[in-house]
Parts: structure tokens; sequence; C-alpha cells
């Protein structure tokens, strides 16, 4: 999945010397010291544009939500996909702009923290669904009813723009006015934000467990452990530790091991407890074995960013197919793609695939309001694919992977 890359200026919290991020960055290296952290925050990440005017009591930050993701829409009797990347001011306030428009691409940008002076106001609670009503999450000429939408990797953040507010309205960024005295008398009223989760935590990459370096790539949201076979991901602040498999292959020749989710599901509104209901909803031609109806059902999702098209076709691949093959509970060989998608991040599109893989796909369509899969459990799944040097490839069952999309 692609979006605009922001650019973030951070200085390396142990030896003090400048690093240059990317918001999609979740790994701190710095060129300097040498040492390597993990970005994470206790909520949102939180950013702030560059301002012209020094900081005093006479100038606020103000909260613009930043939405991403990529967008399902359930129509009758199709998923139509899309990606939203939009700003949206999240106060409402009179002569601010509704939008910050492509300054978070052009300028750079740095995390916002309590040591920045100026007075900081709260942002308002938003979601993705209230977003994508004034967005362009579906085809402009597509007029159909919309029965259900998901998320696939929804991306909530703050970006703060600095506006003066003496007898004017100030936009700090380029120095320009942007409202009257009222406007100005409102926004100084406005109350402060007394949230205290601000800012950013920097967690050393050694395993909690062993203390061994773990292995992450920029992007990475799973770290893994060598030495004593473990994955971690980052929540709240501090690591946690992942369930993880390796499918023991016996093919050869290049290959790289993509990751993918695999999720025990609670499903309420449609029959679909185990692999039977899966070959009778999706109307596979299979003749019913015996022990399929206590057979224990997973839905598969890919674990690195892809487009929402081909995230739906390889999770409807893999959830039908049900792979039994024998699975070992390690790290696998390199080389290894990254991690980029959370358990969560996939787990919010869990009806809509359900819903892209039944037949016919009226038997979740009429009832989809009524339906609901809660996520048991995660277990972070490595399969081998070869690398054809154009794309990587696997047989069993069928799957192709453009190489941009590791």
């Amino acid at each position: 999945m692609t979006s605009r890359t922001w650019r973030i200026q951070q200085a390396c919290p142990q030896c003090g010397g400048p690093v240059a991020l990317r918001d999609t960055d979740r790994l701190l290296q710095c060129s300097y010291c040498r040492v390597r952290l993990h970005i994470a925050a206790d909520g949102e990440l939180r950013y702030c544009l560059p301002s012209r005017r020094e900081p005093d009591d006479q100038l606020a930050w103000v909260p613009y939500w930043r939405f991403r993701g990529a967008v399902f829409s359930c129509v009758p009797y199709e998923v139509l996909t899309n990606q939203l990347d939009v700003t949206r001011l999240a106060l409402p306030l009179p002569g601010l702009p509704p939008s910050l428009g492509v300054r978070p691409q052009a300028l750079t940008l740095r995390f916002a923290t309590r040591a920045i002076a100026g007075r900081f106001l709260p942002p308002e609670a938003a979601t993705f669904e209230g977003v994508a009503r004034g967005a362009k999450a579906m085809p402009m000429r597509d007029t159909r009813e919309i029965l259900h939408r998901e998320w696939l990797a929804p991306l909530a953040t703050i970006v703060y723009l600095p506006v003066w507010h003496r007898r004017l309205l100030v936009d700090a960024v380029v120095d320009r006015r942007l409202a009257g005295p009222l406007e100005a008398e409102r926004l100084a009223s406005h109350p402060p934000d007394k949230d205290g989760r601000f800012g950013v935590r920097f967690l050393a990459t050694l395993c909690p467990h062993c203390g061994w370096a773990l292995e992450s790539e920029s992007d990475s949201v799973v770290l893994l452990c060598r030495n004593c076979q473990s994955a971690w991901v980052a929540r709240h602040a501090a690591f946690e530790r992942v369930s993880l498999a390796v499918e023991r292959s016996a093919t050869t020749g290049d290959l790289r091991y993509l990751p993918f989710w695999r999720t025990s599901v609670r499903v309420e509104g449609v029959p679909l407890q185990s692999y039977a209901d899966l070959v009778r909803l999706a109307n596979l031609p299979r003749v019913m074995q015996p022990g399929w109806d206590e057979r224990e059902l997973a839905i598969w999702t890919p674990a690195f960013r892809v487009n929402p098209d081909q995230f739906l076709r390889l999770s409807r691949t893999l959830t039908l197919a049900q792979p039994e093959t024998v699975f070992e509970p390690k790290v696998p060989p390199k080389p290894v793609a990254a991690v980029t998608l959370a358990p969560e991040m996939a787990a919010g599109t869990l009806v809509t695939i359900v819903a892209d893989f039944a037949t016919p796909r009226q038997a979740v369509f009429d009832v989809i309001d009524s339906v609901r899969i809660s996520a048991i459990d995660h277990v972070l799944v490595f399969l081998p694919f070869t690398d054809t040097g154009k794309e990587l490839v696997r047989q069993c069952p069928l799957m192709r992977v453009g190489r941009t999309g590791r």
C-alpha cells in the first residue's frame, strides 16, 4: 500500500545527533553513535509543523487529524477498494483551514512534546467513517448503497498547525493572516489540552527475554530474535511477545519468507464455525470429509503492505486453502520480509474477507449488518515464496506477489 511520505527531524536520544525519519519508520538508527531504537507511543503519534514565529503565550498549536488507510466498501454485491490519506481540522473553530493540504509532505515535521513552548489545543474525537463520508472513499459515479465499510491498516495521527492569535489570527507557518479579531479571540479563549499522552518513547531493540539484538527493518512493527527464536510487537510503549511459526519447506532455490497473520475467530451472524462451514459458505468443489466439522477455522491475512485488491486476493486464497503443512515455532531463515502490519490493523477487515469469498455473495451481504467476527488469537506465520527476480511465487496454493509488495 502506498501513501504520501512525510519527513520528520528528530535528535538522537543518546548522542543528540540529527536523525531524518519518514512517517512510516518505526526504527531510529543514528549514523553518529550507531544506536538502534524502536519508536513507540502511548497514544497517537503527534507531529508539529515548523513555525516562523518564536513560540510564546500568543502561539497556539491547532490539531488536525490525519487519517490514512485502505477502504473496503461492501455494496450490492461487490467489494470496492480505495485508499484514503487526508488531514482534517480537529476543532470547530472558525477562520482555520479545513485541511493542511500538501504542507506535511512539503515541510519537515518534528514530534510534538510538552517541551515545545506554546499552548496545545485538544483534538475532538473523530472516526475514519466520519472522514470517509466527506472524502473520496468510493468512485465518484458509484451511487450504490454502502452496506458495510472496513479499514486496512487504519492510521490516525495528529498534526499541529502553529497559529498566532494577538489581535489577528495568523498562520505561523507562512506568517500570513487567516482571520480577524473575533476569530483570534475565540481561539485565545479555547481551553488547552490536558492530555498527558504527548511525545514518543524510544525502546532499546534488545530482546526482553534473552537480551539479544532484535532484528528489524526501518518500518517493521514486529521485531525478531534469532537467539531465543521469538517475535515481539510494541504495545503501550513496551514489547509484548507474539506467537510465531514458519512453514517447513522442501522447496529449493531462491526463497524469501513472507509474513501472514493466522487469526482464530469467533463468528456470529453466518454459519462459519468450522472448516466444513467454510466449504459450504464458499461453495468449494470438495467432497465433505469426516472431521471437517471439528476442524478449527482461521482467517489468513498478509502481515506486509500490499495494495487493497491484492490484500483481499491473498487473504481469500489462503483462507480458503487453510494450509495444513508442517509449521515450526521459530524465526525463518533469511531473507525475511518485514512485518509492517500489526494484527489489529488487519483484524478490522475480517467481515469484508468473509463477504468477499462467500458464494453466492448474497449469503453474507444480505445479513452483513448482523455479522460479527471477533479475533481470538493471532499467530505470525512465515511462508516461503520463490523469488523469480520479477515476483515472488508460491505454488500451493498458487500466489504471486510483486517484488515491490514485500
